[in-house]
């Protein structure tokens, strides 16, 4: 049962469209909520921003030829993003770039697409993407195949990279080159445990593989996620090394004969022991790779 201080909280931060973060956090009667902080619009450097709101956060990219974004979010939440966006230039959003197929960062399109955007993703994502059951989500415009796309717009290049599973089958990264920037959704929180039912589609061997292949073959100073702000490229080590530690402390568990009830109460990973949930919500992570490694998704 929600306690009154939680459904206090949830209204601040936006009402039902809040309800789906809510598991994000461990739901203990003497939990002290901060107040949500308000929409922020951050440059990065060169006229890219992210822009975080209502825990999602979506890059903005700003040239002389319009604007490119990620991820615009419910529809209430692109309308805020657009009125941010009007701030920053009188030039409209002429490319939206979905990260993945999860509808939640998806579903604000329409202000975007009635204004002329077009809209891009990985070819993995159509599935869901163009069946959205509440018909909310614009379809891509655009997909692509296999590893890598290119947009050049006005000057900047973005490119995505899609280095198999991750959280769902479809994700594309977003890496500016000459910038130095790019952003991982979803397969990179910093210091911070989801739980178990932020995990279903997590594909955790790929996460892995996704992790390992953003060190070794992008060349980045600048890290955003999809949910947090104040990443870095020292966060998204420390969250490789936890995944390559769960991943080995699983796999041994695995080959040892160890179930899953054992796993998830013997396995402990005393570097991540200052993150956000880590008791409540680590078995649920061990789960998930046990799934992963055993399953195959």
């Amino acid at each position: 049962m929600f306690t009154d201080k939680i459904r206090k909280w949830i209204t601040r931060i936006g009402g039902a469209a809040s309800l789906a973060l809510l598991p994000l956090f461990a739901l203990a009667d003497d939990l002290d909520l901060p107040p949500p902080p308000p929409p922020q619009m951050t440059e990065i450097l060169d006229q890219v921003y992210y822009y975080f709101d209502n825990f999602y956060i979506s890059m903005v990219v700003v040239t002389e030829e319009g604007a490119a974004i990620t991820d615009p979010g419910g529809p209430e939440r692109a309308a805020r993003l657009e009125l941010a966006i009007r701030k920053l230039t009188d030039k409209p959003v002429t490319r939206v770039i979905y990260s993945h197929d999860h509808y939640d960062h998806a579903r604000g399109g329409k202000i975007f697409k009635d204004a002329g955007a077009t809209f891009i993703s990985h070819e993995k994502c159509m599935g869901l993407l163009q069946n959205d059951p509440l018909g909310q989500v614009i379809p891509p415009d655009i997909t692509y195949d296999g590893q890598e796309y290119s947009i050049e717009l006005g000057g900047k290049t973005i490119e995505l990279r899609h280095f198999g599973p991750g959280d769902g089958h479809c994700m594309s990264i977003f890496y500016m080159p000459e910038q130095k920037i790019i952003q991982a959704v979803d397969v990179h929180l910093n210091g911070m445990l989801v739980t178990l039912d932020h995990l279903y589609s997590h594909e955790y061997v790929g996460v892995l593989n996704t992790l390992r292949r953003i060190r070794d073959e992008l060349d980045y100073e600048h890290v955003v996620n999809g949910h947090l702000p104040n990443s870095s490229p020292e966060w998204l080590d420390r969250d490789l090394e936890f995944v390559e530690t769960l991943y080995k402390e699983v796999l041994n568990g695995i080959k040892n004969g160890d179930s899953l009830d054992i796993l998830k109460s013997g396995i402990k990973i005393p570097a991540i022991e200052d993150w956000q949930f880590y008791e409540q919500n680590l078995p649920a992570h061990v789960e998930r790779m046990y799934y992963a490694i055993n399953h195959g998704g």
